[in-house]
Protein backbone atom coordinates (compact mmCIF):
# COMPACT_ATOMS: atom_id res chain seq x y z
CA UNK A 1 0.00 0.00 0.00
CA UNK A 2 1.30 3.69 -0.41
CA UNK A 3 -0.23 7.36 0.45
CA UNK A 4 1.06 10.37 -0.38
CA UNK A 5 0.25 14.37 0.77
CA UNK A 6 1.81 17.13 -1.02
CA UNK A 7 1.62 21.25 -0.74
CA UNK A 8 2.98 23.68 -3.22
CA UNK A 9 3.07 27.71 -2.60
CA UNK A 10 4.22 30.40 -5.03
CA UNK A 11 4.73 33.83 -5.02
CA UNK A 12 6.54 37.06 -6.23
CA UNK A 13 9.04 39.63 -4.57
CA UNK A 14 9.17 42.06 -7.38
CA UNK A 15 6.64 42.11 -10.46
CA UNK A 16 9.83 40.46 -12.64
CA UNK A 17 11.04 38.31 -9.88
CA UNK A 18 8.78 35.06 -9.05
CA UNK A 19 9.19 31.92 -6.71
CA UNK A 20 7.64 28.59 -5.74
CA UNK A 21 8.31 25.98 -3.40
CA UNK A 22 6.48 22.69 -2.77
CA UNK A 23 7.21 19.53 -0.36
CA UNK A 24 5.63 16.06 -1.26
CA UNK A 25 5.87 13.28 1.46
CA UNK A 26 4.87 9.43 0.46
CA UNK A 27 5.21 6.28 1.99
CA UNK A 28 5.18 3.04 0.90
CA UNK A 29 4.49 -0.30 2.85
CA UNK A 30 7.69 -1.92 1.17
CA UNK A 31 9.66 0.68 0.49
CA UNK A 32 9.21 3.21 4.07
CA UNK A 33 8.83 6.92 3.41
CA UNK A 34 10.66 9.50 1.47
CA UNK A 35 10.20 13.54 2.20
CA UNK A 36 10.57 15.62 -1.45
CA UNK A 37 11.20 18.69 -0.97
CA UNK A 38 11.47 21.48 -4.50
CA UNK A 39 12.05 25.05 -4.70
CA UNK A 40 12.37 27.07 -7.87
CA UNK A 41 12.12 31.07 -9.20
CA UNK A 42 11.86 32.72 -12.06
CA UNK A 43 14.00 36.19 -12.91
CA UNK A 44 13.11 38.19 -15.49
CA UNK A 45 16.23 40.21 -16.71
CA UNK A 46 14.89 42.20 -20.02
CA UNK A 47 11.76 41.56 -22.09
CA UNK A 48 12.23 38.85 -24.01
CA UNK A 49 15.13 37.58 -21.30
CA UNK A 50 14.40 35.50 -18.51
CA UNK A 51 16.19 33.34 -16.16
CA UNK A 52 14.73 29.85 -14.11
CA UNK A 53 16.59 28.18 -11.27
CA UNK A 54 15.34 25.04 -9.89
CA UNK A 55 16.36 22.63 -6.90
CA UNK A 56 14.46 19.46 -6.42
CA UNK A 57 14.51 15.97 -5.07
CA UNK A 58 12.64 13.48 -7.23
CA UNK A 59 12.26 9.57 -6.30
CA UNK A 60 11.16 6.68 -8.16
CA UNK A 61 9.97 3.30 -6.73
CA UNK A 62 9.91 0.28 -8.45
CA UNK A 63 6.31 -0.67 -10.50
CA UNK A 64 5.09 -4.27 -9.62
CA UNK A 65 6.01 -5.73 -13.23
CA UNK A 66 9.70 -5.02 -12.51
CA UNK A 67 9.26 -6.47 -9.65
CA UNK A 68 6.87 -9.26 -10.40
CA UNK A 69 5.86 -9.98 -13.51
CA UNK A 70 6.80 -10.98 -16.82
CA UNK A 71 9.21 -10.11 -18.37
CA UNK A 72 12.76 -10.26 -16.76
CA UNK A 73 11.15 -9.28 -12.94
CA UNK A 74 13.82 -8.81 -10.30
CA UNK A 75 12.25 -8.23 -6.66
CA UNK A 76 15.35 -7.17 -5.31
CA UNK A 77 14.92 -4.17 -7.41
CA UNK A 78 15.53 -0.41 -5.05
CA UNK A 79 13.56 2.77 -5.22
CA UNK A 80 15.92 5.18 -7.76
CA UNK A 81 16.36 8.54 -5.99
CA UNK A 82 17.66 11.56 -7.26
CA UNK A 83 18.56 15.71 -6.43
CA UNK A 84 18.41 17.92 -9.40
CA UNK A 85 20.10 21.42 -9.68
CA UNK A 86 19.38 23.41 -13.40
CA UNK A 87 19.54 26.61 -14.42
CA UNK A 88 17.69 27.92 -17.62
CA UNK A 89 18.13 31.21 -19.84
CA UNK A 90 14.92 31.74 -21.99
CA UNK A 91 15.81 34.31 -25.11
CA UNK A 92 12.98 35.82 -27.07
CA UNK A 93 14.92 38.81 -28.85
CA UNK A 94 12.59 39.06 -31.78
CA UNK A 95 9.23 37.69 -32.20
CA UNK A 96 10.79 34.89 -34.87
CA UNK A 97 13.47 33.52 -32.34
CA UNK A 98 13.12 31.63 -29.89
CA UNK A 99 16.44 29.87 -27.91
CA UNK A 100 17.09 28.53 -24.27
CA UNK A 101 20.22 26.86 -22.95
CA UNK A 102 19.85 24.62 -19.92
CA UNK A 103 22.76 23.25 -17.77
CA UNK A 104 22.18 21.06 -14.55
CA UNK A 105 23.88 18.98 -12.42
CA UNK A 106 22.14 15.52 -10.89
CA UNK A 107 23.10 13.13 -8.31
CA UNK A 108 21.45 9.79 -8.90
CA UNK A 109 21.35 6.40 -7.18
CA UNK A 110 19.88 3.47 -7.58
CA UNK A 111 18.98 3.75 -11.34
CA UNK A 112 16.58 1.12 -12.87
CA UNK A 113 17.97 -0.09 -16.14
CA UNK A 114 17.72 -3.08 -18.83
CA UNK A 115 20.63 -4.86 -20.00
CA UNK A 116 21.18 -8.06 -21.65
CA UNK A 117 19.41 -9.29 -25.28
CA UNK A 118 16.11 -11.78 -25.40
CA UNK A 119 15.46 -14.06 -23.42
CA UNK A 120 18.27 -12.96 -21.64
CA UNK A 121 17.41 -9.63 -20.14
CA UNK A 122 17.67 -8.41 -16.90
CA UNK A 123 16.68 -5.74 -14.81
CA UNK A 124 18.83 -4.35 -12.18
CA UNK A 125 20.09 -1.17 -10.47
CA UNK A 126 22.86 0.20 -12.11
CA UNK A 127 24.25 2.02 -9.37
CA UNK A 128 25.18 6.06 -7.82
CA UNK A 129 25.92 8.71 -10.48
CA UNK A 130 26.52 12.04 -10.80
CA UNK A 131 25.39 13.48 -14.31
CA UNK A 132 26.32 17.12 -15.67
CA UNK A 133 25.35 18.64 -18.72
CA UNK A 134 23.54 20.97 -20.65
CA UNK A 135 20.19 21.25 -23.36
CA UNK A 136 20.56 24.03 -26.00
CA UNK A 137 17.41 24.52 -28.62
CA UNK A 138 16.54 26.95 -30.60
CA UNK A 139 13.92 28.05 -33.43
CA UNK A 140 13.98 30.25 -36.17
CA UNK A 141 11.11 31.67 -38.31
CA UNK A 142 13.50 32.40 -41.28
CA UNK A 143 10.20 33.44 -43.51
CA UNK A 144 6.57 33.77 -43.58
CA UNK A 145 6.85 29.55 -44.87
CA UNK A 146 9.98 28.29 -43.44
CA UNK A 147 11.09 27.59 -39.91
CA UNK A 148 13.98 25.96 -38.23
CA UNK A 149 14.86 24.31 -35.33
CA UNK A 150 17.71 22.83 -33.73
CA UNK A 151 18.63 21.21 -30.69
CA UNK A 152 21.28 19.86 -28.92
CA UNK A 153 22.05 17.62 -25.72
CA UNK A 154 25.80 17.07 -23.70
CA UNK A 155 25.72 14.54 -21.03
CA UNK A 156 28.57 13.75 -18.47
CA UNK A 157 28.46 11.21 -16.37
CA UNK A 158 30.79 9.46 -13.45
CA UNK A 159 28.10 5.97 -14.50
CA UNK A 160 26.31 6.32 -17.91
CA UNK A 161 23.88 3.73 -18.30
CA UNK A 162 23.72 1.42 -21.14
CA UNK A 163 22.00 2.73 -24.54
CA UNK A 164 21.91 6.23 -22.87
CA UNK A 165 23.88 8.87 -25.57
CA UNK A 166 26.63 11.21 -24.27
CA UNK A 167 25.99 13.75 -27.76
CA UNK A 168 22.37 13.86 -29.00
CA UNK A 169 21.22 16.47 -31.61
CA UNK A 170 17.81 16.95 -33.15
CA UNK A 171 16.91 19.44 -36.58
CA UNK A 172 13.99 19.65 -39.03
CA UNK A 173 12.66 22.39 -41.09
CA UNK A 174 9.31 23.14 -42.09
CA UNK A 175 7.78 24.34 -45.12
CA UNK A 176 4.27 26.19 -45.67
CA UNK A 177 3.41 25.55 -49.24
CA UNK A 178 -0.20 26.98 -48.71
CA UNK A 179 -1.54 24.01 -50.12
CA UNK A 180 0.42 21.85 -48.58
CA UNK A 181 3.01 21.43 -45.49
CA UNK A 182 5.87 20.03 -45.21
CA UNK A 183 8.30 18.85 -42.63
CA UNK A 184 11.84 17.12 -42.70
CA UNK A 185 13.68 16.33 -39.73
CA UNK A 186 16.63 14.33 -38.03
CA UNK A 187 17.98 13.25 -35.09
CA UNK A 188 21.57 12.32 -34.33
CA UNK A 189 22.80 9.77 -31.85
CA UNK A 190 26.30 9.25 -30.58
CA UNK A 191 27.79 6.49 -29.11
CA UNK A 192 26.40 4.79 -26.51
CA UNK A 193 27.85 1.96 -23.96
CA UNK A 194 26.28 -1.86 -25.00
CA UNK A 195 26.21 -3.15 -21.71
CA UNK A 196 26.73 -2.45 -17.64
CA UNK A 197 30.44 -3.43 -17.71
CA UNK A 198 30.79 -0.27 -20.27
CA UNK A 199 33.75 -2.68 -22.58
CA UNK A 200 31.51 -2.03 -25.73
CA UNK A 201 29.89 0.81 -27.65
CA UNK A 202 26.91 0.86 -30.04
CA UNK A 203 28.16 3.02 -33.58
CA UNK A 204 26.76 6.36 -33.56
CA UNK A 205 23.88 6.98 -36.13
CA UNK A 206 22.15 9.44 -37.82
CA UNK A 207 18.17 9.15 -39.03
CA UNK A 208 15.93 11.53 -41.33
CA UNK A 209 12.37 12.17 -41.75
CA UNK A 210 9.83 13.33 -43.93
CA UNK A 211 6.27 14.05 -43.55
CA UNK A 212 3.66 15.38 -45.99
CA UNK A 213 0.50 16.71 -44.66
CA UNK A 214 -2.22 18.19 -47.46
CA UNK A 215 -5.23 19.47 -45.97
CA UNK A 216 -8.77 19.52 -48.20
CA UNK A 217 -11.93 20.38 -46.52
CA UNK A 218 -12.61 17.90 -43.22
CA UNK A 219 -9.55 16.18 -44.28
CA UNK A 220 -5.95 15.85 -44.16
CA UNK A 221 -4.07 13.60 -46.63
CA UNK A 222 -0.05 12.68 -45.16
CA UNK A 223 2.63 10.40 -46.12
CA UNK A 224 5.78 9.48 -43.57
CA UNK A 225 8.70 8.79 -44.24
CA UNK A 226 11.16 7.41 -41.88
CA UNK A 227 14.82 6.91 -42.49
CA UNK A 228 14.45 7.54 -45.30
CA UNK A 229 18.42 7.68 -45.80
CA UNK A 230 18.09 3.69 -45.35
CA UNK A 231 20.49 3.96 -42.65
CA UNK A 232 21.77 0.95 -40.68
CA UNK A 233 21.78 1.46 -36.72
CA UNK A 234 20.85 -0.29 -33.55
CA UNK A 235 19.26 1.33 -30.49
CA UNK A 236 19.75 -1.59 -28.26
CA UNK A 237 22.12 -4.05 -28.93
CA UNK A 238 21.29 -7.16 -31.56
CA UNK A 239 17.99 -5.54 -32.55
CA UNK A 240 18.78 -3.77 -35.99
CA UNK A 241 16.13 -0.96 -36.60
CA UNK A 242 14.20 -0.91 -39.73
CA UNK A 243 15.43 0.47 -43.10
CA UNK A 244 13.20 3.19 -45.38
CA UNK A 245 9.95 3.15 -44.08
CA UNK A 246 6.25 4.82 -44.95
CA UNK A 247 2.87 5.28 -44.30
CA UNK A 248 0.31 7.50 -45.00
CA UNK A 249 -3.57 7.99 -44.82
CA UNK A 250 -6.65 10.43 -44.36
CA UNK A 251 -7.43 11.81 -41.61
CA UNK A 252 -11.07 13.39 -41.01
CA UNK A 253 -12.31 15.88 -38.69
CA UNK A 254 -16.06 16.17 -37.71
Amino acid sequence: TAGAGFWRVQGSIQENWRWNAGLRYEHNSVFGGITVPEVGTVIRLAPGYSLHLAVARGFRNPTIRELYLFPAPNPNLRPEHLWNYQGTLELHPKPELAASITGYYADLSNLIVTVGRWPAIQLQNAGAALNRGFEASARWRWSRRVALYGGYAYLRSTNLPPYVPRHKGVYSMEFDLRRAFVHVGGVTVGRRWADTTARSELDPYTVVSFKLMIPWGRATWFVDVDNFTDTRYEVVTGYPMPGVNAAGGLVVRF
